[in-house]
């Protein structure tokens, strides 16, 4: 503080001139702090969750666990394909994880990757959750009569929410098309390399497993105002863990054996007590340790942020899945797979 007044102070003792260039840069110093912020985005951007009376409610507070008795919405479908997969027995199911307004990161995987699952026998669709707004419902009606490939949830379509839709898609799958050897859960940035798929699923030979990238440091933290994913310091009690979440597969993309995801389903939905936590890929690997699942960690699992100049190609070559792509990078990525 004492630095700061000085500041202050000089700056209004300055020569006109060098007053102009100290307040520019004071300016551009200020700008470049407030950009970093993304306290903005969870303390002033409305989005919607559902309150304890089920009803749309605008989200007034960020809380960490979501309230238990909505895990009976999963079951209720606003769009449904019960006969997907009537009379196959694919590899794989894939569910992409997809925003209601995400629809170009929609068409740019039909374009591309999902083609090559399609073509191999893989069954493909992706998971959406619910609008308040009648357009909304209207276009992805719309979207789905002409790809036939979009499963919508009675949820909420928000990120916050996102650990509902997993348990929701997960649910389905079992009900639906559990003739499929494995589960995949895929968020839309994500770009799959359906060959080195195969192969590495042909192989794998555990039957109670996740396999994904795991995270092996992350912790929580407890300022609401540094980013979204932080929790409130008195629900900290409520995990079992102490500084760190233990060993846990990232999210944006990660495969469950068909055995591994019925026994998940039973017990998220009939016999675990533990509070249903808004990051779902932390949540479903404590359920997954109450009930003895395997975590199984594959480096061909990367982020966007592993690629560099030198060695992008053998990454990519190399790899089953990279996710939290932007668009252009996404058709980097896919052109080079294309070319390979």
């Amino acid at each position: 503080m004492f630095v700061l007044l000085r500041y202050v102070k000089s700056l209004k003792a300055s020569p006109p001139r060098l007053k102009y260039y100290q307040t520019c840069f004071t300016l551009t110093i200020v700008f470049f702090l407030m950009a970093n912020l993304t306290w903005f985005e969870t303390a002033f951007k409305e989005t919607f969750i559902y309150s304890r009376t089920g009803r749309w409610c605008p989200r007034c507070s960020p809380k960490a666990f979501i309230d238990r008795q909505l895990i009976n919405s999963t079951e209720s479908y606003v769009i449904s394909k019960p006969n997907l997969c009537k009379n196959s027995e694919p590899l794989a199911f894939i569910m992409i994880i997809s925003s209601i307004r995400s629809k170009e990161r929609r068409d740019q995987i039909r374009a591309t990757w999902m083609k090559d699952a399609l073509s191999v026998g893989m069954k493909v669709l992706f998971s959406l959750g619910s609008s308040v707004f009648h357009e909304d419902s209207t276009e992805i009606l719309m979207e789905d009569e002409i790809n036939q490939d979009i499963l919508q949830f009675n949820l909420v379509d928000d990120w916050r929410n996102l650990t509902l839709k997993t348990i929701a898609s997960l649910s389905w799958y079992k009900s639906h098309c559990s003739q499929a050897k494995y589960f995949i859960k895929v968020d839309d940035d994500a770009v799959i390399n359906v060959d080195n798929l195969v192969t590495n699923l042909a192989t794998f030979s555990n039957s109670h497993a996740i396999i994904g990238h795991l995270l092996k440091s992350n912790g929580p933290c407890f300022v609401w105002w540094k980013q979204r994913h932080c929790m409130p310091f008195e629900d900290h009690h409520k995990l079992n863990y102490l500084d760190y979440y233990p060993p846990y597969p990232a999210g944006p993309m990660y495969v469950l054996t068909r055995a591994a995801v019925i026994l998940l389903v039973n017990h998220a939905k009939l016999t675990s007590r533990k509070d249903i936590y808004f990051l779902e890929d932390v949540y479903i690997t404590l359920l997954a340790r109450e009930i003895g699942i395997d975590l199984v960690d594959n480096p061909q699992f990367l982020f966007c942020s592993q690629l560099n100049e030198r060695n992008f190609q053998e990454k990519v070559a190399n790899s089953i899945v990279i996710y939290d792509c932007s668009a252009k990078q996404f058709d980097s990525i896919w052109s080079l797979i294309q070319r390979n």
